[in-house]
């Protein structure tokens, strides 16, 4: 078999540049079409990104500028990723050009970090660079540091024999110490622990090494997360807690995505279209790793269950209302390591069975690989340039409906006949929903006349997420937080309570009633829920109690209690600001 150190330098430059063009396709796609990077709107634009921005300053000792979140009343210790080393990037350069920097070193160290686990496989060096590759296109939010990234690196040193070096203990201290405790922490101790379970019996594990590694990796992963820990511990309750329970908690449809996962690989690209070729490709390494019986491929089907069952289980628990401390936590968050499971059982399948069409398999992977890194950025080009947003209610209904019934060819063709010219600017003005540019999202340089305007003064947005402010230094009163003291959804809730109420009054609306559900029950997308400038029932006397000056709107608003200062600010027609009288 091929080693890669054995190669000349030629084809060790072959290899490298075909790994880095399928790494990066995701950046070379929409940069060749936009110029700019395409993002996840959830998790990503609307929370990391902006508090990895305040993070930075907390970084170098500026620890009042969590002011910024919250009416000046959040502490510095709730902004995540305060101790992560790899934001202070966002001190430095560019925000587009800082998340550039941390998504590319969290693939990078996803597929490095895959080949080590794998790199002892008697298999093709070619097979190992694509599975790395693959298991690297899943890593699409980076910004939550490098937990899920570095999985394989630290079950393949559990794994390890021999005694583990000293670059191996530095490596685990740069991981642990940019490793979120919250959303990836927990769960890899968990998987971790039944992996070893189930292969224990393949050959002895070094329990001095095991011990050693959770020790430090354990200690550098709470000095990391001590503000996190400091918080929880300092001031409880928080906002999911006493809430009400709005969701539904309909047993059969969490069984059904339960059974239906299993076979699909979970990656929240495919929200269009799922990735069929890996969706196929993972359904044959099941039903030929049964037939040919290969142990460590009905292993990992049986620890794929495991986790399965995990994940079904803390879904079900959590909705009610004695586990609403788990409101908080999702456990059911393990499901970020079912990726790793997914490419592993396809990679055996490849390297163990001798298959005579093995170029096709290559293919797949390929395809599979790319569909991962392209399938954001075109589909939400493809939206954009097909105006969904500008489209009638009606309209809009049947394309919903198309989708529904998975006519995706009609879908297109109806889009495209509703919409018969295509936008020819090369920025995005409104943005998908699902992902978007920074540039667009945060429009910096609409956001800095604002900044001018209102100095140091406190805002309410309206119809816009207020993160798009935070991210040039304007302070706000709403946002997406995952925790804050529950005082504070009190306070907020008598400004939007009248909103709420007419919300919940309205006939149908699905859309807009689920997020106030989710309000209600989780607390954490402090929005206005205004969606037109006539029907704001915004409490504006409570707002000016809270010492806010100035609305900041995505839509002209006719209101007694606004004074009209910037008509589509900067020439953004989606842009308005408003005093409060």
């Amino acid at each position: 078999m091929e080693k890669f150190n054995h190669l000349s330098i030629n084809k060790k430059i072959k290899y490298i540049f075909f790994s880095c063009l399928l790494i990066f396709s995701f950046h070379l796609f929409s940069f060749s079409f936009i110029g700019d990077l395409i993002v996840h709107i959830s998790d990503n634009l609307n929370l990391w990104i902006p508090q990895s921005v305040v993070a930075a300053k907390i970084l170098i000792g500026d620890f009042e500028a969590s002011k910024v979140f919250m009416n000046g009343e959040l502490p510095w210790t709730f902004v995540y990723g305060s101790l992560f080393p790899i934001n202070i990037i966002y001190n430095y350069i560019n925000i587009s050009s800082a998340y550039l920097v941390v998504d590319i070193t969290v693939r990078v160290i996803g597929f490095l970090s895959f080949f080590y686990f794998i790199k002892n496989y008697q298999s093709s060096l070619i097979l190992k660079i694509l599975a790395s590759c693959l298991f690297s296109s899943f890593l699409i939010t980076s910004s939550w540091g490098l937990g899920v990234a570095s999985f394989p690196y630290l079950l393949s040193l559990c794994l390890k024999k021999k005694n583990i070096s000293i670059k191996n203990y530095i490596a685990l201290i740069i991981i642990a110490l940019n490793t979120d405790l919250y959303l990836h922490g927990v769960y890899i101790y968990y998987a971790i622990f039944f992996y070893l379970i189930f292969f224990l019996k393949r050959g002895r594990v070094n329990f001095s090494n095991l011990f050693k590694i959770f020790l430090f990796y354990s200690f550098f992963i709470l000095v990391s997360n001590f503000n996190l820990i400091y918080s929880i511990l300092s001031f409880s309750p928080f906002q999911f807690q006493l809430a009400e329970q709005t969701l539904s908690n309909n047993f059969l449809n969490i069984l059904y995505d339960g059974i239906i996962s299993f076979f699909k690989p979970n990656s929240v690209n495919a929200y269009f279209f799922p990735n069929i070729f890996l969706i196929i490709l993972l359904n044959i390494s099941i039903i030929l790793s049964l037939i040919k019986k290969i142990k460590i491929n009905i292993d990992l089907i049986k620890l794929l269950l495991l986790l399965q069952i995990s994940i079904f289980f803390f879904s079900t628990i959590q909705n009610y209302e004695i586990f609403s401390i788990i409101k908080g936590a999702k456990l059911n968050r393990v499901s970020y390591l079912l990726p790793f499971f997914h490419t592993f059982l396809i990679f055996n399948l490849i390297n163990e069975i001798k298959i005579k069409k093995i170029n096709l398999f290559y293919s797949l992977l390929v395809i599979s690989i790319l569909y991962n890194q392209i399938s954001p950025s075109a589909f939400t080009i493809i939206k954009e340039r097909l105006n969904y947003d500008e489209l009638s209610e009606d309209n809009k209904n049947l394309i919903k409906e198309r989708y529904k019934k998975k006519e995706f060819i009609q879908l297109i063709l109806d889009m495209k006949r509703f919409n018969p010219e295509k936008r020819k600017n090369t920025d995005f003005i409104r943005g998908s929903h699902y992902a978007n540019s920074i540039r667009s999202y945060y429009r910096v340089d609409d956001y800095k006349v604002i900044k001018k305007i209102v100095k140091n003064s406190k805002t309410f947005s309206i119809g816009l997420d207020p993160f798009k402010a935070v991210v040039s230094n304007i302070k706000v009163l709403g946002g997406y937080y995952r925790y804050y003291p529950l005082e504070y959804k009190k306070k907020y809730n008598e400004i939007i309570k009248e909103q709420i109420e007419y919300i919940e009054s309205l006939n149908g609306n699905f859309d807009r009633k689920k997020g106030v559900a989710q309000y209600k029950d989780q607390g954490m997308f402090l929005y206005s829920y205004v969606r037109k400038g006539d029907d704001i029932k915004i409490n504006f006397e409570k707002l000016k109690a809270m010492d806010v000056n100035f609305v900041i709107s995505g839509f002209k608003i006719y209101n007694k209690n606004l004074s009209l200062i910037c008509d589509q600010c900067n020439g953004n027609k989606n842009l308005y600001l408003y005093s409060l009288l």
